[in-house]
């Protein structure tokens, strides 16, 4: 259903299951309690009337039926407004439940883009099931953080301080999409996919910058919303002169001129790349390219590898009969024998550099979540599998350069950011909060 921002302030009304001879009234005013606010209707349509009343603050909701004992088979009844939701699921003699930014009970992720280089003629809303897209000019209200950017020393303990949260609004032109899922992290994906759809057909222009990200969990008895502050600074630390020793002593091994050289200096890009990244499935995704420019260089330079040997003795019979069949069958054949598989490039440069099981146990752990990513699985990608995605990195370079044996580089722990979660009142005031720190 696409609306005018007009249709969408005075509201679209649901009810379920449809049926016949039913029809609802609405009523709104600017004062609580107000008797002589006219009511507009018939609305008829079950799967969304739009409302005629105009988006004054206060409502109120009759309904006709054909036949009186139908009240009771009525179970849900939705009125969504711009920003404010209102539920009643045990009939219109209880109070319904308010809901702020989110269009209906469940699990919801808001986003909401900054657009200020794209234009449009009019203010329009998207609906669809539990999906809600605004292209709004003018004022949009949200939780607004503030990042964790103070460090102090307190003893041997180092603190950071901020992270602040404060209902905020900002002006100018803006995208907004909320979508529900299973779970939090479905409705993110879903809400990233809409943003790129979104991008997809009207350009880079769409892709501006976050301003409000929130997830809600919207229930009968109460709505709690959670967002993730990030961290702008990091704990102190004084580099050594080994370190910079060691820039010093492995620069070669990017700069020279060899094939090897380059897929290092590949995997390096992606290294620094996932380091930078904002999400855990986009530093994954980083880590594992890294790791596939190091091990489909030294499979190449060393095949054919020896479980492809071993396949194709396997099959020599089959190469044969494929060369009855003409040369193409049989380059055909051959070429899928001696195509080996990442895993199997991974397995062999670990056997070559005499790796523990643990890193090739590490790798095949995100291979499946890199994989399930990729084939359109809800895979559960966190800052822990992104870190281990980027030990196996880690492991293949110091392979590269030849220190494994020498050093290890130390591992500093870092503060990745903290989630809010909060409960809203009906006017979509926060009530409460708590921190959870997320680190690696």
């Amino acid at each position: 259903m696409k609306l005018s921002r007009e249709e969408h302030q005075r509201g679209v009304l649901y009810w379920d299951p449809p049926i016949e001879g039913v029809s609802f009234f609405t009523g709104t005013s600017d004062s609580p309690g107000d008797q002589e606010a006219p009511l507009a209707g018939p609305l008829n349509d079950a799967q969304g009337s739009k409302v005629l009343s105009p988006p004054h603050q206060y409502t109120k909701l009759a309904l006709q039926l054909a036949d009186p004992t139908a009240v009771d088979r009525i179970e849900n009844i939705r009125w969504e407004r711009e920003n404010v939701t209102q539920v009643w699921t045990e009939g219109l003699a209880a109070p319904p439940t308010k809901l702020v930014f989110v269009p209906d009970l469940g699990v919801f992720h808001r986003r909401v883009i900054a657009v200020p280089y794209l234009d449009w003629s009019e203010d329009t809303v998207i609906r669809l099931d539990g999906t809600l897209v605004r292209f709004v000019t003018g004022e949009m209200r949200g939780e607004q953080v503030t990042p964790f950017d103070q460090v102090s020393a307190e003893g041997a303990k180092w603190v950071i301080e901020g992270g602040g949260m404060e209902a905020a609004s900002a002006e100018g032109r803006f995208i907004e999409v909320v979508a529900r899922g299973e779970t939090e992290r479905e409705a993110q994906l879903l809400v990233q996919s809409v943003l790129g759809l979104i991008a997809l057909a009207m350009g880079d222009h769409a892709a501006g910058e976050v301003v409000f990200a929130e997830d809600y969990q919207a229930s009968r008895e109460q709505q709690q919303g959670k967002v993730y502050v990030p961290v702008k600074t990091l704990v102190p630390r004084a580099a050594g002169h080994d370190e910079i020793d060691t820039i010093d002593a492995l620069l070669p091994f990017i700069l020279e001129s060899s094939r090897a050289s380059r897929a290092r200096a590949l995997s390096l890009r992606w290294y620094e790349k996932g380091i930078r990244s904002a999400t855990p499935t986009d530093k994954l995704f980083s880590f594992f390219i890294g790791v596939e420019a190091i091990v489909n260089y030294w499979a190449s330079t060393n095949s054919p590898i020896p479980v492809v040997q071993e396949r194709l003795a396997r099959f020599e019979a089959a190469m044969e009969l494929a060369a009855t069949l003409g040369d193409e069958v049989k380059q055909a054949v051959r070429q899928r024998l001696i195509d080996s598989t990442l895993t199997e490039r991974v397995q062999f440069y670990a056997e070559s550099h005499k790796l523990d099981t643990a890193f090739v146990d590490d790798f095949r752990v995100t291979t499946q979540l890199r994989n399930s990513a990729v084939h359109g699985d809800l895979a559960a990608v966190d800052e822990t599998a992104a870190s281990r995605c980027k030990r196996v990195l880690s492991a293949i370079i110091r392979c590269e350069f030849g220190v494994a044996e020498e050093f290890e580089w130390e591992q500093h722990g870092t503060i990745f950011g903290a989630s809010l979660t909060y409960t809203l009142d009906a006017a979509g005031v926060m009530r409460y909060g708590e921190a959870a720190e997320r680190t690696d």
